[in-house]
Order: structure tokens, then C-alpha cells, then sequence
């Protein structure tokens, strides 16, 4: 059967050819990747076979130029760059955009009609990709627009980037070429050749034995783990080579066993497959490969299913969060001496993906990453149990299955106190070899004095402190935050937004956020499922918003205010707005409105005697 494996750059793009696969009469693959995943995607692509490849970008010169398969381009068109650069029409920063000549010819007019000043790098070599993304950065460039690699490069170097997405009319014409190359193939296909092929594409030796005990086939990878040429292996029979290996006869050996060998200082496997009377099969494989996969499945057995693939990029993550730039050569310092860290912050402010970029940026990261909030819906003696294991060791606890890895508790606080006894205690022991990530949204001093949180696990905790804002203390942040999330949520959903209408911009401004950064993403994503053109317009927004501001009234920063109204009058419209959502309690309403209560308490005086 003829296979073709599509390289999908994001969410989006897989999920219009998992749409139109079946229109097509051969069979299509399709993973998320990119160059990060290059010599994985080239290793998958040969073992299993495919006869063609569709990616685009750096991951196509890669292929290209390593891959002994044919390789088709996805084309980034005019619309694609048109498309992304309206997105970040209005984006007040420098804007930079690297990429190939072709990409690149039509970039000047399409900004040029768009009123955007882009800086444009041309790159003809793979080596070029970093030395443009550090130009870039030497020019003051804010936000660089590329492909998947130039992403890659220019988070690593906390720039934020937006990749070109590509248009349904761009994949319909590479797999057009697909098409084309599947009826050639289907003239010219020869099984033989195909079978040794296939054989040769494998990652692991085979040896197909005869009745007379002779090697009558091996393929490229037998070779290459026994450090010989065909002919030196095929000229001993199968008995002397397991006479080499120091192995009796396997011929009785039931199938899927193996046997253990060492051979010019590598320990390799060798197992028998099922095979038929007149013949025997057996593969060989190196033992790291095993060993690899071992690790892989501890990580999925004991890890967080959700955990985003690949690096995250923690000096990125910080910035997105506004988390003090200082605290990252202290979080490196920690992660060196192995300290457990607290993440502070109100509800919905993404600890968990500060988490999260803390373990790919540590040196534990060869382990799970375990996630832990059973403690808030679960009994004491059960949290107990669930992280320390039972007394008779019959069940191994979350503290022993994150060896090697992280251990994310959320909401410490409200862990029961003696289990965070027991975790103060492996801290002081250093008992255990894992790093631990706490987080809270209570202040945990406060609980210490009301002897609900164990004083020593807080002064353990309390040095390696990171704090991340609320939103409603960066609201000036919102344009930035609703323009990555725009970029972000079109490689997911089947959507071309590019903006929201001023007023909608204004709206968003007056409320408060008590949900943070998870209700705003959930309220923009309501509001851009529902669009029904390129902008969210008020039209669209009004329900939507007018049905979660009421959820929680007081938490609306700004009252709407007529043109007709005073300063005086917006003033006083203002302050007895925030003081009867305060309960009058002129404390905290002088605390919202940055004032001291003196200064409150004469301007509600002064407001008073106005209206008598």
C-alpha cells in the first residue's frame, strides 16, 4: 500500500487533512512536528515505510536533504503572510520576519499595504536560521514571524514569535504532487525490491536462517551493529556465530525470548520472531534503544498525560506571566541545589505552566513529571497513602515514581498537616532524589499563624518564593495577551480571526478578572468560536460579555460613562461605584482606588455636600 506521512506544524494544519483524507485513494499519516523532532521524524518515516513525505519550511529542507524518499513542500503563500501580518496590524513594537527568498519576495508590498513596518531577513542555508534571529534581536525586534524553526530559535532567545499558518489551498496542491507520484508508483512497483527495502529500512537487524542452518538474508542495520560487511556475515553459518556469541542452539528457543549479548563492548539483544518450519528469524537491537523506552514509559505511566512536547522555553513563560526577570538565575541556582520551590499567585494566573517550564528547564526533566491535587477532594489518610506509599511498601508513593523527575503539589496550603510533616521531613533527610514545585493562592504565613500550615516546611519553602501578578495588575498587558492567543488558538481551531473592535478592547479593560488569565482565555475563545467574520465585533461580544460580568458584578473596574458627564462627575460616579462594592468599608475601597483614606474620606465629603 502506498503511505504518505504529512508533517503537521501545529494542531490546526493536521486537522484539515485528517478532514480530507479520504478523498484521496491511498493512505495519509499525519503527526505534529517540527525540526526539534527532525531525526525522530526521519528515523519514524523509514521504519514504517512511507513512500512520500509532505512538510514544510525548515523541516522540509531537512528531509530533502537526509531523506532517501521523495519529499513534497507545503507552499507558504501571499494569503498565508497576509493573513499573519493583519493579525499583528496595530502591534506597536518592531516586527521582524525571516525566511526564504520565495517567502519572503512578495513581503514588502503585502506590509507596505498594510501600513506595517516589518524588518526582512533572507536565509539560503540551515546555519543562517540563528545568525538572522540574533540580528533580529541586535535590531530591537519585538516579534519575529517564520516558520516552526525560526520559532524555535527565537523563543529560545525570549523573543515572541507568531508562525505563518498555512491555507487549505496550499495543502490541496501538495497533495495534488502526492496523487501524481502514487499512480507513477503503482506502474513501476516491483515486491522484491520493495521487501528489501523495507528490511533495510529498519531499526533492527534481522537474520533469516534456512533449513541448513545457513544466513540466507540480513539487512543494513545487521551490518551496521556488528561493525561488518554482508559478506563477512553471511559466509559463517548461524551455529558459528552463536558459537561467537558464547549462546547454545536457539532453535528451540520459543518466540519473543531473547538473549543477551556483548559484542565489540556493546550489549545487544537478540530475539527470535515467529517464523515458519524452513525458516528462522531473529532480529537484533541495541540495549540503549530499550532502555530509552523504558524511560519513555515511566514517563507515561507516572507523568502528566497533558504535559505540552518539547522544551518550554522558562525565560518566555516568565515574561508572558510578568514574572520578575531576576528570579531566573535564582531559579537555575535552586534547580542546581536541588530546592523545592513555591509559585504564588491568585487563581487562574498558570502556575502550573510555570510549573511546567520549570521541569523542562531543569536537570530532572529525564523523569515524570507527576501533577498532585488529589489532596482537595480526597481524605487525609488517602494523600498519605497516595504520596508516601503504604507502611508494607505494597504501593510505591508519588514521591518514589517522581525519582529523577518533578513532583508538582498545587495548593499546598490546604495539604493535610501531616502529610506535609512527612514532606518537611524527606526535605530536611534530602532523602529522596526529586525535585519538588509547590504552588498556593492563600497567604501560607497567615495559615502558619492559625497552626493550619507546618511552620518548618514554610521556612523550607518560603526562600525559593516566585510570585506571579494578577491579571487585573497588568491589565495594560491585554492587547499582547488577546494578540499571542489569537495567534495561538487559529493553529487549533478552523477560524480566521484577526482582531477584536475597539469597543470589545474597552469592555475587556473595565473588568476585573477574578478568574485571571483562565477566564479571560476561556471568555476570549467563547468569543471567537462565535465570530462570524475576521473581527469580534460588540454585536457578537455584547451577550457573551454582559452574561460574565454579571456572574460577579463588583468585579467591573470602570462604569460605563456618557460623553455629556464632567470630570467632577466621572469622579464621584467612580468612587461611590467602588465604595458600595466594598461594603463601605472605606479601607479597602480607598486600597482599590490608590489613594489614602484621608484623601477618600475629604473627596466622599467633598462629592456629598456637592449633590445637596
Amino acid at each position: 500500500m502506498f503511505k504518505c506521512f504529512v508533517i503537521a506544524p501545529y494542531e490546526g494544519f493536521k486537522e484539515m487533512i485528517l478532514n480530507i483524507r479520504e478523498n484521496y485513494p491511498f493512505r495519509i499519516d499525519v503527526e505534529i512536528g517540527n525540526i526539534r523532532r527532525g531525526e525522530e521524524l526521519l528515523n519514524h518515516v523509514e521504519y514504517h515505510g512511507y513512500d512520500v513525505v509532505i512538510c514544510r519550511g525548515a523541516t522540509f529542507e531537512l528531509f530533502k536533504k537526509h531523506s532517501q524518499i521523495p519529499v513534497i513542500e507545503i507552499e507558504i503563500t501571499s494569503y498565508d503572510i497576509l493573513r499573519t501580518l493583519t493579525i499583528l496590524k496595530g502591534f506597536k513594537g518592531k516586527m521582524g520576519m525571516i525566511g526564504s527568498a520565495n517567502v519572503l519576495q512578495n513581503v514588502k508590498l503585502i506590509t507596505e499595504l498594510l501600513e506595517i513596518e516589518v524588518l526582512a531577513q533572507t536565509i539560503e542555508t540551515f546555519e543562517q536560521f540563528e545568525q538572522a534571529v540574533m540580528e533580529a534581536i541586535r535590531q530591537g525586534v519585538e516579534v519575529i514571524i517564520g516558520d516552526a524553526l525560526t520559532a524555535s530559535l527565537a523563543e529560545s532567545k525570549g523573543i515572541q514569535t507568531v508562525m505563518i499558518a498555512s491555507g487549505k489551498e496550499a495543502i490541496d496542491g501538495a497533495l495534488k504532487k502526492v496523487t501524481d507520484l502514487y499512480y507513477f508508483y503503482n506502474q513501476i512497483e516491483d515486491g522484491n525490491i520493495r521487501f528489501s527495502s523495507l528490511l533495510d529500512k529498519l531499526n533492527q537487524g534481522i537474520f533469516i536462517i534456512d533449513s541448513n542452518n545457513r544466513i540466507i538474508l540480513i539487512n543494513n542495520k545487521t551490518e551496521e551493529l556488528l561493525n561488518l560487511p554482508k559478506e563477512s556475515i553471511t559466509q559463517l553459518t548461524w551455529k558459528e556465530w552463536l558459537e561467537k556469541w558464547q549462546l547454545d542452539d536457539l532453535a528451540g528457543l520459543t518466540s519473543r525470548k531473547h538473549r543477551l549479548i556483548n559484542w565489540n563492548q556493546k550489549w545487544l539483544i537478540l530475539q527470535k520472531c515467529p517464523s515458519s518450519k524452513d525458516e528462522l528469524i531473529f532480529t537484533l537491537q541495541e540495549t540503549e534503544q530499550i532502555l530509552d523506552l523504558e524511560r519513555i514509559l515511566r514517563r507515561k505511566l507516572n507523568g502528566d498525560t497533558l504535559l505540552p512536547e518539547g522544551k518550554v522555553t522558562l525565560k518566555q513563560v516568565m515574561k508572558k506571566l510578568r514574572v520578575a526577570e531576576g528570579d531566573l538565575s535564582n531559579l537555575e541556582a535552586w534547580d542546581r541545589a536541588c530546592k523545592p520551590v513555591l509559585i504564588c499567585g491568585e487563581a487562574g494566573t498558570n502556575k502550573g505552566v510555570l510549573a511546567k517550564a520549570l521541569y523542562h528547564n531543569s536537570q530532572f526533566n529525564r523523569g515524570p513529571f507527576i501533577a498532585f491535587d488529589e489532596h482537595l477532594v480526597s481524605p487525609p489518610e488517602v494523600v498519605v497513602n497516595r504520596l508516601f506509599g503504604t507502611e508494607n511498601q505494597q504501593t510505591e508513593g508519588l514521591i518514589e515514581k517522581a525519582r529523577e523527575g518533578m513532583l508538582y503539589i498545587k495548593e499546598i496550603g490546604k495539604l493535610p498537616l501531616t502529610a506535609q510533616s512527612k514532606l518537611s521531613e524527606i526535605l530536611l533527610n534530602q532523602s529522596s532524589r526529586f525535585r519538588l514545585v509547590t504552588s498556593s493562592s492563600i497567604d501560607l504565613l497567615s495559615e502558619v499563624h492559625a497552626n493550619r500550615f507546618h511552620m518548618e516546611l514554610y521556612y523550607q519553602l518560603r526562600p525559593q518564593c516566585i510570585s506571579i501578578p494578577s491579571l487585573r495588575e497588568r491589565i495594560e498587558d491585554l492587547d499582547d495577551i488577546i494578540r499571542w492567543y489569537l495567534a495561538e488558538v487559529s493553529m487549533t481551531i478552523n477560524k480566521q480571526v484577526i482582531g477584536f473592535k475597539p469597543d470589545v478592547l474597552k469592555k475587556l479593560k473595565s473588568y476585573h478578572w477574578p478568574g485571571n488569565l483562565t477566564e479571560l482565555k476561556h471568555v476570549l475563545c467563547e468569543l471567537i468560536e462565535r465570530a462570524n467574520s475576521m473581527f469580534v465585533t460588540m454585536e457578537i461580544a455584547k451577550p457573551i460579555l454582559d452574561k460574565q460580568f454579571s456572574i460577579n458584578p463588583r468585579n467591573q473596574l470602570v462604569p460605563d460613562l456618557t460623553k455629556d458627564m464632567t470630570l467632577e462627575e466621572i469622579e464621584r460616579h467612580i468612587i461611590l461605584m467602588v465604595l458600595e462594592q466594598e461594603e463601605y468599608n472605606q479601607s479597602r475601597t480607598a486600597k482599590r482606588l490608590g489613594i489614602n483614606r484621608a484623601t477618600l474620606y475629604r473627596k466622599i465629603k467633598e462629592h456629598l455636600q456637592g449633590q445637596t
